[in-house]
């Protein structure tokens, strides 16, 4: 379910589905710390320098990891070389 962004932002730093206020959509990082295309490093700094204006992302959708991929997936595709 898409969200928009003036009612609210995420609740929890991570990756996110964005459209732009151009309709582009692609994934991008949120933290609340910094904001959108922001993210946090592995000892806790928050990375910041390519933040963006508030205003550039008009709606976010949460990803949703899909299911595993079967093993008998991997093996046929091991097996074509």
């Amino acid at each position: 379910m898409w969200i928009d962004t003036r009612e609210c932002v995420p609740l929890a730093d991570g990756e996110y589905y964005v459209q732009t206020v151009y309709g582009d959509v692609k994934p991008m990082y949120y933290t609340h710390e910094g904001g959108w295309n922001t993210h946090t490093e592995p000892d806790g700094t928050v990375y910041t320098e390519n933040a963006i204006n508030d205003g550039y992302v008009v709606r976010w959708c949460r990803i949703v990891a899909p299911p595993s991929v079967p093993t008998e997936w991997k093996e046929e595709y091991y097996r074509r070389g």
